[in-house]
């Protein structure tokens, strides 16, 4: 396990902060897209559409953030996002279209949450939309925080 000193935590806060931040807000716009266009039975008023997408966009971005941290483990670095490798981006994004699908498979056939309307792309029932969401949202927020982070200076080494 990695040797954390105060101020690789404080460093690993940030970055989580951000990654979380970016996460939410393309998750938050992603959910708001696609759950209008493309499932059926979201016709509702904003007082409760609008809790809805808040919440959903909350767990992806945990989702995400879970992503991070299991690339994290699996390559003993917290500080990955700095330099990654090909690896590391088919790694997270190979987990994240997997727990993508699981979610998906399970609300869409078992718990019955959801149907598709008849405009939504699948491959094997499952929406296409939906199975990348956490992958391109995920690595979309790596990039952006690794860009602001370390390309603007505001984490210094």
């Amino acid at each position: 396990m990695p040797n954390f000193t105060g101020k690789s935590v404080l460093k690993l806060c940030v970055i989580l902060s951000f990654l979380f931040s970016f996460s939410f807000l393309l998750n938050f716009f992603w959910e708001a897209l696609h759950a209008v266009y493309l499932y059926q039975r979201h016709d509702l008023v904003a007082s409760e559409y609008v809790p809805m997408v808040l919440y959903l966009s909350t767990m992806d971005s945990l989702i995400v953030l879970s992503l991070y941290i299991g690339v994290s483990l699996m390559w003993w670095n917290f500080f990955w996002l700095k330099l990654f490798s090909k690896a590391q981006i088919v790694v997270f994004s190979t987990i994240g279209i997997l727990v993508a699908a699981l979610i998906e498979y399970s609300s869409l056939f078992y718990y019955h949450r959801w149907l598709y309307k008849t405009e939504m792309p699948t491959v094997f029932g499952l929406g296409i939309s939906p199975l990348l969401q956490l992958s391109v949202a995920g690595l979309v927020s790596v990039w952006l925080s690794k860009e602001i982070l370390y390309g603007k200076g505001l984490i210094q080494e």
